[in-house]
């Protein structure tokens, strides 16, 4: 009885403890990346002028608005999903004492890799079919950026996410 109480508690406390650190992280990315998307706009077209990136590959228009919130906002989540698993990945490597372990090849170096690779396609995809469109719906009239999407209402503060993870 007592076992089970303690796997129970064990299970609770793990699921608070997830739970806290992806509401952490999706406010974080809406407070600190989503509403400074000037900042980060001009810090890609920056880095992609820079690194002398061919046009098929950027990322970036070189028109406002350069890329959607939703865009940059899942960009934000993407990253921080990698770096979690790369600093997981480096945990077990020094439980392990060793770099050359499946598990962490797997989960620090090609997990990483391939989500960040697929990342940047759809990135890509998105630029370029926002420039054959030329339009965004993510502008209204007056050129502010919105935070709702189309489908209703989307408030992306405490309400959203008290519905989207703890409910």
């Amino acid at each position: 009885m007592g076992n089970a109480c303690g796997e129970l508690l064990a299970e609770f406390i793990g699921q608070v403890v997830v739970r806290s650190i992806i509401t952490a992280v999706i406010l974080l990315v809406d407070k600190y990346i989503v509403q400074r998307r000037d900042a980060v706009i001009r810090g890609g077209r920056q880095a992609q002028n820079r690194l002398r990136m061919p046009e098929c590959l950027r990322v970036f228009t070189e028109t406002d608005p350069g890329m959607s919130d939703e865009a940059i906002r899942d960009s934000a989540y993407l990253i921080v999903f990698c770096c979690f698993l790369t600093v997981f990945a480096s945990l077990v490597a020094l439980v392990k004492e060793t770099v050359l372990d499946k598990f962490v090849l797997g989960f620090g170096v090609v997990g990483p890799a391939c989500v960040l690779s697929l990342l940047w396609l759809g990135l890509i995809l998105s630029k370029r079919r926002r420039e054959r469109t030329q339009t965004y719906t993510g502008k209204e009239g007056n050129d502010t950026p919105r935070t709702t999407t189309e489908g209703g209402e989307r408030d992306l503060g405490i309400r959203y996410v008290w519905t989207a993870i703890w409910v």
